[in-house]
């Protein structure tokens, strides 16, 4: 009898358990609900106002239209739609590159209505990150990124964008896979570390930051999947920080050479590729040296040490203090980084490509009749390089493209293909014009206007109408950048 009294008082405890678990579960799932749109709505009233509008003239490249570049005016202009946000209380405003490489110009309009114009500063189209810059009328407020750790699968994110030109749209959903590749086909990349989501994304979304639950940037959408509502892709937070000095590219544009690179490890900046005869390499800065301070500042992730190199120039003294080895022995390096040489951008092309060029004047820009002042016109051809080829590059053509991007100037252009993958195959497109009845370029050299006007002086003078300009454009494939 005690027997029986003794198992009737466990299982009686055990379904007294099991029911107060099963309250439980309830209660902590309709908790988990109500914290999932409470985190929603702070973290759109947090950083709605970093969020930013990004448009611009474009022509869409998969129409294979001379619109693009040549004004038509039976055609409306057309104008992108698309997203950014702020990553500096300066202007800086991280975005897509497939969403500025089709634009002619940017523009930036901000939660209150405000629109600024917009500077190109780098497209990384590899990566399908690009950096814009304005000049706010007060400090803007940037996202904070996450860096002490990656994202899981499962995690909460929410993201806020413009799909459909829909202004401001909150979206939510959960990481639902890390590490994916993804092919871009209107950029001829294929992406890595991407993180998928069930958020539903559409056009105009592109460029969105993703908030974790600690309101910090995981992502950026990039894609959504054609034939799905809800599966799209957003470049990792990782991979955004461990561009992010090469996007602000300062050294070049404050005039230092820094001699060493960094990426981010458990939310640290570690030293890598130190040149052991740069001016940090030979005061002892060591390749796996953790950043722990620069001239008193304390180094957190590559957001922070990003902020004290906005500030370095060649003659700037800088105080590195690292961490290193398990011990963590802290050491302090001091040295002024080294001068920036600006390099010859025409050898770099001519290394790279096989092209030598220089910039159209205003008046061949509107012989062309080009709605955009962003040409360059081919002043030298490495034949070689493009033998075999049914369609050649040639002197007096205008280059149009390469690898989906518009040189706007040589820095920029020189900076995107060094950022291809070695060997990498690419497409370009030539721009070319000639007289309809000479069939000689209506760009010519001066000895080659010289002979043209000696021949029309000696013969019959030609009417405006006897000289039709003809616009060519011509996609050469399988041409791999050295």
């Amino acid at each position: 009898m005690s027997r029986f009294i003794n198992r009737l008082v466990v299982v009686t405890f055990l379904t007294i358990v099991s029911i107060c678990t099963s309250v439980q579960a309830r209660l902590t799932a309709e908790e988990i609900q109500r914290l999932r749109s409470e985190f929603v709505s702070s973290a759109y009233d947090d950083f709605a106002e970093s969020v930013v509008f990004v448009t611009g003239e474009f022509e869409d490249p998969a129409e294979k239209s001379l619109l693009e570049y040549f004004f038509d005016e039976a055609e409306e202009g057309r104008y992108g739609i698309a997203t950014g946000f702020f990553i500096t209380s300066d202007g800086y405003v991280l975005t897509n590159a497939h969403v500025v490489h089709r634009t002619i110009d940017h523009y930036v309009q901000t939660l209150d209505g405000k629109e600024y114009e917009a500077e190109l500063i780098t497209i990384f189209v590899p990566f399908d990150l690009a950096l814009l810059k304005i000049n706010p009328e007060k400090p803007v407020k940037p996202v904070v990124f996450k860096e002490d750790s990656e994202v899981r699968r499962g995690e909460i994110v929410m993201s806020i964008g413009h799909p459909h030109d829909i202004r401001y749209t909150c979206m939510q959903g959960i990481v639902s896979g890390t590490g994916r590749q993804l092919h871009l086909p209107e950029m001829g990349v294929q992406l890595s570390d991407v993180l998928q989501t069930d958020m539903a994304l559409y056009g105009g979304a592109s460029g969105g930051p993703w908030f974790d639950l600690d309101q910090k940037v995981v992502g950026i959408t990039t894609s959504q999947c054609c034939d799905s509502e809800c599966i799209s892709y957003g470049v990792s937070h990782i991979v955004i920080l461990n561009k992010l000095l090469d996007l602000y590219d300062f050294p070049r544009r404050n005039g230092f050479v820094r001699g060493f690179r960094l990426k981010l490890e458990n939310g640290r900046c570690v030293a890598y590729r130190v040149d052991k005869h740069s001016p940090a390499g030979q005061a002892g800065l060591k390749n796996g040296d953790v950043i722990a301070s620069v001239n008193g500042a304390p180094i957190s992730g590559m957001t922070s040490w990003a902020k004290q190199e906005s500030k370095f120039n060649a003659q700037t003294p800088v105080a590195i203090t690292v961490l290193r080895g398990e011990q963590k022995e802290q050491r302090t390096f001091r040295f002024t980084f080294a001068q920036w040489k600006t390099p010859n951008l025409n050898d770099t092309l001519w290394k790279k490509i096989g092209l030598r060029v220089r910039p159209m004047t205003e008046e061949e820009i509107d012989l062309f009749g080009l709605k955009s002042a962003f040409a360059y016109i081919i002043t030298d051809v490495d034949a070689q390089r493009f033998e075999g080829l049914e369609h050649k590059p040639q002197v007096n053509d205008v280059l149009g493209k390469i690898a989906y991007v518009r040189p706007r100037n040589l820095t920029h252009f020189a900076r995107h293909l060094d950022s291809l993958p070695a060997e990498e195959t690419i497409s370009m497109v030539i721009l070319r014009a000639t007289d309809q009845q000479t069939k000689q370029s209506v760009l010519l050299s001066d000895e080659q206007k010289a002979d043209h006007e000696s021949e029309s002086t000696n013969g019959e003078e030609k009417s405006n109408s006897d000289r039709k300009i003809i616009k060519i454009r011509i996609d050469i494939e399988g041409f791999e950048v050295k």
